[in-house]
């Protein structure tokens, strides 16, 4: 999945023409649903055990976030003249990159269940936050990053149109 993005970033910031941002979307496009779909799994088993509320609600709360952080990125860009077509994508390219290294690196050999049932019922999200571990926030953070790179198509997609198809 993170090849897949790397893959549909690398496309984005580099192709110049409209089929080329089409595969490279698709492809982006296929990278992030895997990739939100196998994080999503991996929040619950590493969460707290409350049934994957937590982790649902959090996987939700970094793909949002990621939807908004792609936008802002590209807005700047946009803004500053600073490569707006391209600088976007490799600057996901490199979170990501980060997000996975992150993962390789701090991957546990087995799953955390450091709560009981009963504990995490009563729980506060901040109590929640506490004891989920690292493995937990690397998923939110790999969401997060997948996601950004989805909107800033998004944001640089009436740009393009206007550029390649002169609408």
């Amino acid at each position: 999945a993170i090849a897949l993005v790397l893959i549909g970033a690398w496309l984005c910031a580099e192709c110049d023409s409209l089929w080329a941002l089409c595969a490279a979307r698709a492809i982006s496009g296929l990278g992030a649903g895997i990739m939100t779909t196998a994080v999503n799994v991996t929040l619950v088993r590493f969460g707290p055990l409350d049934n994957g509320k937590l982790a649902a609600t959090l996987a939700t709360l970094a793909m949002i976030l990621g939807l908004a952080f792609g936008p802002v990125l590209s807005g700047m860009a946009l803004q500053l003249n600073l490569y707006p077509a391209s600088l976007p994508f490799w600057s996901i390219m490199a979170l990501v990159t980060i997000a996975a290294l992150g993962v390789l690196a701090l991957w546990p050999r087995r799953a955390l269940q450091t709560h009981t049932a009963a504990h995490t019922a009563q729980a506060s999200l901040r109590e929640g936050l506490r004891g989920i571990g690292r493995p937990f926030h690397l998923c939110a953070w790999s969401v997060f990053f997948s996601w950004s790179f989805t909107a800033c198509v998004f944001v640089i997609g009436p740009g393009a149109a206007e550029q390649q198809l002169g609408l």
